[in-house]
């Protein structure tokens, strides 16, 4: 019994198209990923209190290397600061009511 695989002919032009959307599906992937761990890391430094461009700049220039860097060196989160903001919000409601 035959293949599928047997009953198609190989043509230079059938392997070469394959293998460029075999390409462009994994630079499309590669794409993905470097814009999800860009995001990831500007939303991380902006949370710590970090510099958005310096976390861009490591993912982007050594990605995945530099992703797993930014992971390592990363400040500690800042806690947040339940009085500061209940005094602010308090100020802004007392101000809306006048």
């Amino acid at each position: 019994m035959k293949m599928l695989a047997d009953w198609i002919p190989r043509t230079p032009f059938t392997d070469g198209v394959t293998s460029i959307v075999f390409i462009i599906i994994l630079y499309a992937i590669l794409v993905l990923l470097v814009t999800f761990a860009v995001r990831w890391a500007r939303e991380d430094a902006e949370a710590r209190g970090a510099s958005k461009i310096v976390s861009v700049i490591l993912v982007v220039l050594f990605f995945p290397l530099g992703w797993a860097l930014w992971l390592i060196i990363r400040p500690k989160k800042k806690e947040f600061d339940f009085e500061a903001y209940k005094s602010e919000h308090s100020k802004n409601r007392s101000q809306s009511k006048d």
